[in-house]
């Protein structure tokens, strides 16, 4: 049954505090079915999930509620997902916040840490906050902290910090001052770094401002890219701010191979009156292998 005006809010959840044993197939912290144009608070939920399966998908919010937008709010704001591990994996895939196909007026994501996790799946996804579905008024990825994410084996697998797939078309676009620390990769990897990945489309405003990648260190030869603007034309009212991104510390990608890419903008112009502005980002203490 569809659930409307859902508030998920104040939980503790361990799925296995020592005493048990991991689940066996797919497994989810909070799953939150589809409801058309719902309004949906997920907050302030601390969300800690153990895995025992192989190939099945770990995730600790799935929200699928609030599509169809007519004026709705969909928040996930304000929640912890730590401890999570996956120790069984192969091909598994882990999954912090997924707001999955859903168009909603307003999608908040805001002040969210996801703090030391671990997989030990070969060629698996990990998603940090993926975003799918164009809402119409406003989306808000801000202020998020992704730190500590540790994979055990040689990993193959894409890992995406955030990623806004489909392209918003009308509404104001933010995706500022987060966090990217401590992905550790405890073995040689391959796997492609992929940490802020946003598509506009004929919306006016857009920012993607003061992000932080903090003192990272991956041991991988795939490919590196902190931000990417996917390929899509601006109106000529557009506005678009990338500023003040940075490097903390330094960056050190600890295996020769790959590209690593600091800013990339895909195909799609900028007609007359449309503004778009990549200003005092620092990029710098940048230390490669090979």
């Amino acid at each position: 049954l569809a659930q409307y005006g859902n508030n998920i809010s104040n939980n503790i959840i361990n799925s296995n505090n020592g005493s048990g044993v991991n689940h066996p197939t797919m497994l989810r912290g909070i799953l939150n079915g589809a409801a058309v144009s719902a309004n949906v608070s997920i907050t302030n939920n601390t969300i800690s999930l153990k895995c025992g399966a192989t190939a099945s998908s770990l995730t600790a919010i799935e929200n699928s509620a609030g599509a169809t937008a007519a004026g709705n709010t969909v928040s996930i704001n304000n929640n912890t997902i730590t401890g999570c591990a996956y120790p069984t994996a192969t091909t598994g895939s882990f999954t912090a916040i997924d707001n999955f196909n859903v168009s909603a007026a307003i999608l908040n994501i805001n002040s969210n840490s996801i703090l030391n996790n671990q997989t030990n799946s070969v060629s698996g996804a990990t998603n940090f906050i993926r975003v799918s579905g164009i809402q119409t008024v406003a989306l808000n990825i801000n202020n998020n902290n992704m730190s500590g994410m540790t994979f055990n084996a040689a990993n193959s697998g894409l890992l995406t910090g955030i990623a806004n797939t489909n392209a918003v078309v009308t509404a104001s676009l933010s995706i500022s001052g987060n966090n990217f620390e401590s992905i550790n990769y405890s073995v040689p990897s391959s796997g492609i770094n992929m940490y802020i990945n946003w598509t506009s489309a004929t919306n006016t405003t857009a920012n993607i401002n003061s992000n932080k990648f903090t003192n990272l260190n991956v041991l991988t030869s795939g490919s590196v890219t902190f931000l990417k603007r996917n390929a899509n034309a601006m109106t000529s009212t557009g506005n678009e701010h990338c500023d003040s991104n940075s490097i903390v510390t330094g960056f050190f990608k600890g295996r020769s191979g790959g590209i690593v890419t600091f800013f990339k903008a895909g195909a799609g112009g900028c007609p007359n009156g449309s503004q778009m502005t990549e200003n005092f980002n620092n990029f710098s203490n940048v230390t490669l292998s090979g």
